[in-house]
This record gives C-alpha cells, structure tokens and sequence, in this order.
C-alpha cells in the first residue's frame, strides 16, 4: 500500500456520500487519519467503518456545512483532539433541479449558494487558521466543469462552482507565503448518487453526455478521490492556485 499521505490528519466535507465517502478511504488508503464531517451520521458510521477495515483511524463529526455554530464546533474539535491539521478536502455541495433561471425561486438560489459557496468559504477560513499554526497546509476545494463554463439547466450550480475558483485563486496566492497550498479540482461527470438524480428522467441524456466526452464515460469517483490525494501529498508541494479538470478531456473538446 503506497502511504502518500503516511500519518497526515486530513478533513473531508460531505463525507457522508459519493465522491466524500470514496475519497476519506482512498485517503485512508494513502496512510491518512480522517476527520469526517457531513449531515448524515448513519453514512458517514459506514465511511468510518470501511476506514477501520482498513487499519486507520476516523473520527466522525456531524456537521452541516450552512450553520456557523456547527462549523465552529467541527473545528474546536479537531483542534482539541489532533496535534495538528495537515489537509482538507472542501466537498459538501448541492445542485438544483434543472431549471432557466427565470423559472428559479429565490429559496433554492440561496439555499445552493449556501451550501456550496458560503460552506467552502467558513471552513476553508476555519482551515487555514489551524494550519497557520504550523505554517503549512494543503486544501483542495471541489469546484466542477460548471465552474469552468455555463449550464443553462443548472444556472446556480454553475454560479456557485466558478466562485470556488475564485476564492481558491485568491486564497492560495495570500497564504502561499505561510506555505498553505490551496488548490481546486473540477470534476466532469461522475458515476455518483447525485449524478444518478440528475440523470434519473433522462436516460437519454446520459448517453448523449458520454458521447461529448473523450474518453466516452463519466468518471469513477476512485479518479476523482486519487487526484485529491496526489493534491494532498507533498508530491505537489509546487502546485498551488490551480485548477485541475478530471472531465475525460471535456474541457478540451
């Protein structure tokens, strides 16, 4: 087992599923202690279990990314029970049903932003002053091929994914001399839950997606988890303020 990530204490949001679950044990694969955070405590017992299966160690801490008092608490624990935060993996998100903007009512764009931009931002500030102390750090923010161009069905979503860029961009270049690496990945589809619900009334348009793709399918999360643990690494101690598309050369096409 390669230990890439040999004895690193690494935060994962949205842990609880998908792409969260998959990479806290890739993560663990890599040698990593995990710090699970995410809504669904029964979820992320199982993502701790497959941890432990796997001799490492996880703690769970139930949190819901929009409440600043929970947000707190995650961080006080962790602060409290590690000596130290090595990395952290930025995931919680929520997409919108398919809709034109001018069919969109107020709660659901406030309620996406929440989640994905307002969520990103209160623990990646957390974040950073924990591994202030140390005067070192990886974050890796989970943005998306909608951050990189426009969906006319998921306006918000899009909206919300090209302001993590933003915030990663500016982010990384103020702490990069405090040697925090902050980065973003922006996945294209992906063999997950929350893709299967989007995809679910249109079976169609799966097709049609994979066929837009070079590589002719969506990804597995496994792909998605091994880049943010390569991001996570110290085999990326150059690489900060950068964007990488995991999309099968969509983005190129």
């Amino acid at each position: 087992m390669d230990k890439l990530l040999e004895n690193k204490n690494i935060l994962v949001t949205g842990a609880s599923g998908g792409i969260g679950r998959i990479t806290s044990v890739t993560l663990a694969s890599y040698g990593a202690n995990l710090i699970l955070a995410g809504r669904n405590i029964a979820n992320l017992t199982r993502t701790s279990e497959e941890i432990k299966k796997i001799g490492r160690i996880s703690t769970c801490i139930p949190t819901d990314v929009t409440s600043q008092a929970e947000v707190n608490n995650l961080f006080t624990t962790i602060d409290k029970t590690f000596e130290k935060l090595d990395g952290a993996f930025n995931n919680s998100g929520f997409i919108e049903r398919p809709t034109s903007v001018h069919e969109l009512e107020d709660e659901v764009f406030f309620e996406v932003m929440q989640t994905n931009v307002y969520g990103t931002w209160i623990c990646m500030k957390k974040e950073i002053e924990l591994m202030l102390k140390q005067n070192k750090g990886s974050i890796v923010n989970c943005s998306s091929i909608n951050g990189l161009k426009g969906n006319p069905r998921h306006p918000v979503y899009s909206a919300t994914k090209h302001a993590i860029l933003g915030l990663t961009k500016s982010a990384s270049i103020d702490y990069a001399k405090r040697n925090i690496r902050i980065n973003a990945i922006a996945p294209g589809p992906v063999e997950t839950p929350m893709m299967n619900r989007v995809d679910k009334s249109n079976k169609q348009k799966k097709e049609t997606i994979k066929n837009w793709i070079p590589l002719g399918r969506y990804a597995d999360p496994k792909e998605i988890a091994d880049t943010v643990a390569w991001l996570l690494s110290d085999h990326t101690t150059y690489l900060t303020g950068t964007t990488l598309p995991i999309d099968g050369g969509l983005s190129a096409s």
